[in-house]
């Protein structure tokens, strides 16, 4: 009987100790130019973007991310968030509550299934990420980064697909640098992601310089795998000179 004992109190334990993809990895950081986990070993995220969680919210649920992680392997979600397609009523700009509401429940639920959760402002409608209709950009990643400081399985793409023919890289400079500052005062060694232009494609067009805060900064990469094969010399060359973030 004490055996018997000893043998179940040795499989609870074993139970009780488990960790998740996120406490084994911690608070992540970039390494030269690799995403890391806390310890500094690299690390690959794989996961799912919501589109969009203004479009069918309804199938954002907690059911949901379990069946991304039990059944696809995922270990990442972004939680989309569109300020300005006004193809509804539930975006940013007409519905904040419901999207940092949205935003709440999936940084909850990555949080307790393991996962890490991409906060993204998503401009894709209108690309120059300074144009007035995303001026609650600095609210924004201030409320977020102020409430969820403490969490450490949180990732920040401030642009994603800046686009159109006039914005430029220091377009999106000149918007990063007022954002990244808001992030890391609240939270210093948070990863971002930082858009590229056209869609987040032309990341040959990046420049690190002119940018005043590039600690744990990533740069976003998009591609469709039948479509832009053409991309891909690019990609590779420029994955040796900044941090690629294929987002």
């Amino acid at each position: 009987m004490k055996s018997l004992l000893i043998l179940i109190f040795a499989i609870q334990v074993s139970f009780g100790f488990t960790q998740s993809f996120t406490q084994k990895n911690g608070r992540l950081q970039l390494k030269g130019k690799q995403l890391c986990n806390q310890q500094g070993k690299p690390i690959q995220l794989k996961g799912f973007s919501t589109f969009g969680i203004s479009y069918r919210p309804e199938c954002i649920t907690y059911d949901a991310l379990v069946s991304m992680k039990e059944f696809w392997g995922a270990n990442s979600i972004r939680a989309t968030v569109y300020d300005d397609d006004f193809s509804n009523k539930l975006n940013y700009n007409e519905s904040p509550a419901f999207n940092k509401a949205m935003v709440d429940s999936m940084v909850r639920w990555t949080e307790k299934l393991g996962m890490y959760c991409i906060i993204d402002w998503h401009i894709l409608r209108n690309g120059n990420p300074n144009a007035k209709v995303h001026s609650g950009a600095a609210v924004f990643f201030q409320e977020m980064t102020t409430k969820y400081a403490q969490k450490t399985h949180l990732l920040y793409e401030i642009c994603n697909e800046p686009s159109g023919t006039t914005v430029t890289w220091d377009t999106i400079a000149d918007y990063a640098n007022k954002i990244i500052p808001i992030i890391h005062k609240n939270v210093p060694k948070a990863v971002i992601l930082v858009g590229s232009p056209m869609w987040c494609q032309f990341i040959d067009k990046v420049q690190p310089s002119k940018l005043v805060d590039t600690l744990n900064v990533m740069y976003s990469f998009h591609f469709y795998a039948t479509t832009h094969e053409s991309l891909i010399p690019m990609f590779l060359k420029e994955i040796h000179r900044i941090p690629v973030f294929v987002s």
